[in-house]
C-alpha cells in the first residue's frame, strides 16, 4: 500500500508499506523482495535490507495462526426438526464402529473451510473425514481432547449401532439462495432397540453455520446403560471446544471464537518519482507453506 497516490517528480516521497501476515497453523519462514520500476527510487528503508536504488528485501520467521475455539449452546437453526426422508432422502445403511466420508460442497468451521465430512455411527462427524480407525470410537470425549478422534462435531455421541436401523441421511436443504448440508441419524443404542434420531445442519453459505436439531416429541435422553454421553464440539487438534453438562433439551448452535492471528512482517519504503507515469513497487513473497511465489504491486504516479 503506498501514500499518497500521487507525487511530483522530484520533489515529493511516498510511503509504500509491505505486511506479510502468517494466516495458516504452522510456524514459518517468509522471505519478501520488494522492486521498484523504473519510474521510482528508493531514498529510505524501515525493517527490511536496501540493495541499491531499486531492491529492498527482508526475512523473518512468524508464528501460527492459533485455531477457532468452538463451543455449543441452546440456540435455533433454520428449521425446526425435519425428517430427511420426507425430502426423498434416502437412508444410508451404516453398522456398528463404522463411518462413511462424503464429499460434499464447502462448508466452514471452526476457521477452516471443508469439502469432506466423516459421519460415524456413533452420533458425531469429523470435519474434513475420517482415515484412522482412532476416528471411530464408541466412548465419548470430554471435549475438548488433544486424543483422537479431533475436529468433532458430536450432536449425541454415545455408543450407537446402525445394525437393523434405518441408517444415517444426508442431504442438502435451501430455503430461496441458502443451502444447508443435513445429517440425521436414526440408530440404535449399542445392545438395546432403543432408537435415537437427532440431526445435524451445516451451512453452506461461507460462514461457520453449524447447528444439532432434535425431535422435541422424541429428544434422545440419556443413553441407557451408563454408555456415557458427549454433546458438544472441538477444533482440529483438539486443543480447544466444549460441550453441555447432560442430554440436549432442546436445539443446539456451535459457535466458535477466532484464534489469535498469525505473526506479520512489515517495512516500509520511501520513494521517490523520477520520470511522469505510473510507478509501481512490486513485491513477491515465498514460504515454505505455500507453492510459488506470492506477488502484490503497489502504485504510485508521478506527475
Amino acid at each position: 500500500d503506498c501514500a499518497p497516490a500521487a507525487i511530483r517528480r522530484g520533489a515529493e516521497e511516498a510511503t509504500c508499506t509491505v505486511t506479510v501476515r502468517n494466516d495458516t497453523f504452522a510456524k514459518t519462514e517468509v522471505t519478501a523482495v520488494s522492486t521498484l520500476n523504473g519510474r521510482l527510487r528508493l531514498t529510505g528503508v524501515t525493517g527490511a535490507t536496501r540493495i541499491g536504488s531499486q531492491l529492498a528485501t527482508a526475512r523473518a520467521v512468524l508464528a501460527p495462526r492459533q485455531p477457532d475455539r468452538p463451543d455449543v449452546a441452546p440456540g435455533t437453526g433454520p428449521a425446526p426438526y425435519l425428517p430427511l426422508d420426507s425430502f426423498g432422502v434416502r437412508p444410508t445403511p451404516i453398522g456398528d464402529e463404522e463411518a462413511l466420508n462424503f464429499t460434499v460442497p464447502a462448508f466452514t468451521y471452526a476457521g477452516r473451510t471443508y469439502t469432506r465430512i466423516g459421519v460415524v455411527s456413533n452420533g458425531y462427524t469429523v470435519a474434513g473425514g475420517t482415515s484412522d480407525p482412532a476416528d471411530i470410537s464408541p466412548v465419548p470425549q470430554p471435549l475438548p481432547d488433544p486424543a483422537a478422534p479431533n475436529n468433532v462435531i458430536a450432536p449425541y455421541w454415545t455408543d450407537l449401532d446402525g445394525t437393523g436401523a434405518p441408517g444415517v441421511y444426508v442431504g442438502t436443504l435451501a430455503d430461496g439462495p441458502s443451502k444447508w448440508l443435513v445429517i440425521e441419524w436414526r440408530l440404535r443404542v449399542r445392545g438395546t432397540s432403543d432408537t435415537k434420531v437427532f440431526q445435524q445442519w451445516i451451512g453452506l453459505n461461507g460462514t461457520e453455520d453449524v447447528t444439532y436439531t432434535y425431535d422435541p416429541k422424541r429428544l434422545p435422553g440419556t443413553p441407557p446403560g451408563g454408555l456415557g454421553l458427549t454433546v458438544g464440539a472441538e477444533n482440529a487438534d483438539g486443543t480447544a471446544g466444549g460441550r453441555i453438562p447432560g442430554p440436549p433439551t432442546g436445539d443446539l448452535r456451535v459457535t466458535s471464537v477466532p484464534g489469535a492471528p498469525g505473526g506479520s512482517l512489515t517495512y516500509t519504503l520511501k520513494v521517490r518519482g523520477v520520470s511522469p507515469g505510473v510507478g509501481t513497487v512490486t513485491t513477491g513473497t515465498s514460504t515454505p507453506q505455500v507453492k510459488g511465489l506470492t506477488v502484490e504491486t503497489g502504485k504510485v504516479t508521478v506527475r
